[in-house]
This record gives C-alpha cells, structure tokens and sequence, in this order.
C-alpha cells in the first residue's frame, strides 16, 4: 500500500478586515478574539445567516466549548454559554454529515469527558443540533494499539466525510513521537491517514507518514499537522498543513523575542495529489493480482483509477460467486489497459456494458504489472 502527496507554494495575501483592533490598528485580517483552536465549517442545513459554523474554545483549556455563526464566514457571534463544559485542546472539528443526518465533531480527549487519558486519542461526538447543549458522551475512535510505540500518540483528526465516494470519511492525524520524559512535553509530529465507512470504526492501512516531514534545515523538518478539508481542482485533491521547523515544545525554553521569531517561520504548504489517491495496490515489474469480496453493484461501467508504468498494463476480471469468470468477462477477454488515469472505463474486446452482472455477487480480479491500483467503481 502506498499513500502520496506532494507539497507545492503558492502565494496567498492577507485582506485587511478592519473587525478587531489589534496594538493600535484595525488594518489585520482578525476576525475574532479569545478564540483558541478552532474550526470553521459550513452547515448545509443552515439558514443562510448560520451558514459558517466556527467550534472553540475561549481559551487555552478554559471556557468549555462554544459555537460561533456567521452569515458570511467573516463576522461571527459567539454563543454565551459553552455546548459542554470540557475543554479539548488542539484542533475542534465537526461538520454536518449527511450519512447519519446529525453533526458529528471529532476532538481530542480531555480531563471531564469521561474516556480514558492515558495518551492523546480522538473522540466522536454526536449532536442533533450542534448550537444547543450537547447531550451525547464521546466515543473514543482512534488510539494507539499494541503495533505502535509506547512513546507514539495521536494530536488533532482532521476528519472530513470525502464528498466524492458514498460512506467514505477521511482522518489525517497527527503522530506525535514524544522525546524522552526528562526532555518534558516534546518530540516530533508528522501527518498519518485512517479511513471509515461510518467515522467510528477506523482502518490504518499504512502506518507511515501520510505527510512526511522535510529535511533537516526545512520549514517543515520537525512538526507538521493537517488542516481540516479538501479542495478538488479537476482530477486534483488540495490539502493545506502547518509546518514549522521546530519540535512540539522547542519554544519552552526561549525568551519572548525567540517565540515571536518562530510564529513569524511557521508556515502552512499546500499539498497537491491525484483524484481518490490516498492509498494504492502497487504491483512489482513482475506482476501480481488481488481480488475483491463479492460485490453488488449497480451501473453499467467499471471505472478505475489506475497508473499503469510504460512498461507495465492492468487487466480485470469479473468473476461469479464461485469464482468462475463470466462469459464474456475474463482476464482473456479483458482489453490491456497502458495508462494513468483517474477515469478509465475497463473494456472487454471493446464492450464496456456490464449491466448484466449488476445485483448478482461479482468478484473482480485485476492483474497488474509495474502498476498502482487507488481506486473503482461502477457508473453509467
């Protein structure tokens, strides 16, 4: 399994709001203060003036959690009193999802809600309306297990419901790596990937970094952590993170004058990868094959997102439950597909109409050679 995303810059420009006066001046982009972690995102079942929904806290560890609203993403009110008393610290995230029909905010786990606290975890919280009390007690959904270091836990989700696949969510936590105890709260934190059918249970099909951190001497070389969203531009997937050159707790020991020197380094990079491309079935030179559990479907295409090398070719099968090949449908029949695309149709001596197997069990087999598999799907 391979996951892939690679970082690119672009120039951004701060406007100058004129909301909150900050040292003497309103000409800052400021939108709010006493605002600490937290989140924006926008509620489709919103009317058109709660439409921005921001998750916070008022300040470090104290206030509870509270929800803004804004009409325009710009000019929030804040609530007057807190969801829930507790304090999560790091990243607030929630957002309308449309499988459940409720809000869901995934948080980090704290003293007062009740879940265990040995290391950093991610929690779930439900809420029929996310602006009144919140009544449900968090799940705990990711933690580290017995595959991963004693010295590992899990800082912020990131989770977002993928909008272009059904029952797909999407979290890139970040792993945190903590220096020996004596060094106090310190270490390294990179980006890692899980994914869900139902944002509860969670599967880490690779246990390296999503997001790596630079060389030493980078802008990211010793912490970075995902920001929560997607961007999709044609067949491109944006991702933004924050990255600094600086471990967890590097600023403990420095003067006021060195952290305004750091705040001014950290610096947010853009990631840029393909369509549904977060992780692969990679193929050697030499080839290779996998199957899928039997599968119903509706549609009548298949769909793959496939890179193929220019050595290399992808074939497919559709198999019946007993794991013969339909007629028509075998690997014999199948046309060699010698391609990178996020949308290619499969073919069989030129027909693509599988509308025929669509409600039996089908199983497909793909062989690959000097290939990566991301993704398919059936359509039409």
């Amino acid at each position: 399994m391979e996951t892939s995303a690679n970082c690119r810059r672009r120039v951004w420009r701060k406007p100058s709001l004129g909301i909150v006066e900050f040292e003497g001046s309103r000409e800052n982009n400021i939108l709010m203060r006493s605002v600490v972690d937290g989140t924006v995102f926008v509620d489709p079942t919103a009317p058109a003036e709660r439409r921005y929904k921001l998750l916070s806290t008022v300040g470090p560890h104290r206030g509870g959690l509270r929800v803004s609203v804004s009409a325009d993403g710009i000019h929030f009110t804040m609530a007057e009193s807190p969801v829930v008393s507790w304090n999560p610290d790091s990243q607030q995230n929630a957002f309308w999802d449309r499988r459940a029909g409720k809000y869901v905010a995934y948080l980090r786990g704290c003293a007062g809600m009740g879940v265990p606290l040995e290391n950093r975890l991610v929690v779930r919280v439900e809420a029929a309306d996310i602006e009144k009390p919140w009544e449900a007690a968090p799940r705990i959904v990711l933690a580290t297990d017995e595959r991963d270091p004693p010295d590992v836990d899990f800082y912020t989700s990131a989770c977002v419901q993928y909008p272009w696949a059904d029952d797909t969510y999407l979290m890139f936590p970040a792993a945190y790596h903590h220096f020996p105890a004596h060094m106090g709260n310190d270490g390294l934190l990179d980006v890692s990937f899980a994914a869900s059918r139902d944002g509860i249970r969670w599967d880490r099909p690779d246990r390296g970094p999503y997001v790596s951190l630079g060389l030493e001497g980078e802008w990211d070389a010793l912490f970075a952590m995902m920001g929560v969203g997607l961007v999709r531009a044609g067949d491109h997937l944006y991702q933004y993170y924050n990255g600094v050159d600086l471990s967890h707790g590097g600023t403990r020991n420095m003067s006021e004058e060195e952290r305004k020197k750091w705040r001014r380094w950290s610096k947010i990079g853009r990631l840029e990868q393909r369509l549904d491309g977060f992780v692969s079935a990679d193929a050697a030179y030499e080839g290779g094959w996998l199957e899928t559990p039997p599968l119903l479907f509706r549609g009548s295409r298949l769909h793959i997102n496939v890179n193929t090398s220019s050595a290399g070719a992808a074939r497919v099968a559709l198999l019946d439950g007993t794991g013969r090949p339909f007629p028509g449908f075998g690997i014999a029949e199948s046309d060699e597909i010698m391609t990178n695309d996020v949308d290619r149709v499969v073919t069989w001596r030129g027909n693509a109409d599988v509308s025929a197997m669509a409600g039996a069990p089908v199983i497909l087999r793909f062989e690959l050679r000097s290939a990566k598999l991301f993704a398919f799907q059936f359509g039409g």
